[in-house]
């Protein structure tokens, strides 16, 4: 038995009790927290807009699933080389990304003064980049989705006749 092929995805967003623009909401805010600056939380910020604005939970989550184990890394990726060219045109980010100590950093550092004094201002240099591109592939990826979503869920319903 498959538990995962595009062919039940196809049914879960065609077979929603949502409306298209609902389904297509859900779908696009799903991607939008996949493609977000807040690696980790996504499931967290899953389970409270779903409580507040009752959208489509599984769409959502269908959404939200393009950030896993193997997108991880070509996601962030492109969040910070997306917010180096909006920042400044070029790519500097990569450079300082490989100066930081990342085997140094531990749970004993997080709490080490020296370390981050050391270390922190150079975390920030692509930091910065790294939320503007990533806010900025969210909106992006997030207005597509809705779209084709939006283009799928209608073309796809059952077209009423009158007698």
């Amino acid at each position: 038995m498959k538990y995962f092929s595009f062919q039940r995805i196809k049914k879960e967003i065609l077979h929603s009790s949502s409306t298209p623009r609902v389904t297509a909401l859900s779908m696009a805010i799903g991607v939008s927290l996949a493609f977000g600056p807040i690696p980790g939380l996504h499931l967290l910020t899953f389970f409270i807009i779903n409580k507040v604005f009752k959208l489509n939970a599984v769409v959502m989550l269908l959404g939200i699933l393009v950030h896993n184990p193997w997108t991880m890394i070509p996601i962030h990726l492109l969040g910070l080389f997306l917010g180096d060219m909006l920042l400044y045109q070029e790519l500097v980010s990569g450079e300082q990304f490989k100066l930081f100590p990342w085997g140094q950093l531990g749970i004993t550092t997080l709490f080490n003064g020296p370390f981050w004094e050391l270390n922190g201002p150079l975390l920030l240099t692509f930091l910065k980049p790294f939320m503007v591109g990533s806010t900025a592939s969210a909106i992006i990826f997030g207005l597509t989705s809705y779209y084709f979503t939006f283009k799928f869920c209608s073309r796809s319903e059952p077209e009423e006749t009158t007698p």
